[in-house]
């Protein structure tokens, strides 16, 4: 009688461990458990992988290729391709259009020489402006006009 108490015991003392150690022991033995439960689901559904497949084909777009969708498409970009250029030409051929001229810059070559400190100076190239950039708008080459 007191085997199968002991016996009973013992049993139930395993089956409870068994089904905690899923839960309860799943969390102590393991440092990376966790419980995802797409806890992030401002970003998404929190479907199963296979619904999401299937979901996938039920919304997949369907492709309209027939030749009127085509021409019209093709009609809309030519009709912007062409606003586009007409929009190029008319700043280029505007007499307003700002333009700017560099200024002339100058490489000067500095031959070694030896300073008064006796320190060798190696040769070098430095660069300098000249003048000043100039804005080039519109009647330029009028007199009094700078």
């Amino acid at each position: 009688m007191l085997k199968n108490k002991i016996f009973i015991i013992i049993g139930i003392f395993l089956i409870s461990s068994t089904f905690s150690c899923s839960t309860i022991g799943d969390k102590l033995l393991n440092p990376y458990a966790s419980e995802f439960q797409c806890p992030l689901t401002d970003k998404g559904e929190c479907i199963k992988l296979k619904e999401a497949y299937e979901k996938t084909l039920k919304d997949e777009p369907k492709v309209d290729n027939t030749p009127d969708k085509i021409e019209k498409s093709s009609n809309v970009l030519n009709s912007y391709n062409e606003e586009y250029l007409k929009k190029i030409t008319k700043l280029l051929s505007e007499p307003e259009t700002p333009m700017i001229v560099g200024p002339k810059v100058v490489r000067v070559l500095f031959f070694p020489y030896e300073s008064e400190e006796s320190i060798l100076m190696m040769p070098r190239f430095a660069y300098f402006f000249l003048d000043e950039p100039k804005w080039i708008i519109g009647n330029y080459l009028m007199k009094g006009v700078k």
